[in-house]
């Protein structure tokens, strides 16, 4: 089985049970959370001596993004 097409930063919980005639076995269940993608385009937007402003492209932006 292939999932595809889940989202960054969601939590997905997945159980699966085996068959046998009319019997089914306990669950196992997993539960993950998908990465976030990286900013992309980071830069300073403004400088100080003891602060920097960083801005970034949002990554789901991005086209051709894998």
């Amino acid at each position: 089985m292939t999932i595809q097409d889940l989202l960054e930063g969601t939590e997905y919980t997945f159980t699966a049970q085996s068959r046998l005639g009319d019997q089914l076995s306990a669950a196992a269940t997993a539960k993950f959370t998908t990465k976030f993608k990286p900013p992309i385009n980071a830069r300073p937007a403004h400088i100080e001596p003891t602060k920097v402003v960083l801005v970034w492209d949002d990554p789901r932006d991005a086209k051709n993004s894998a």
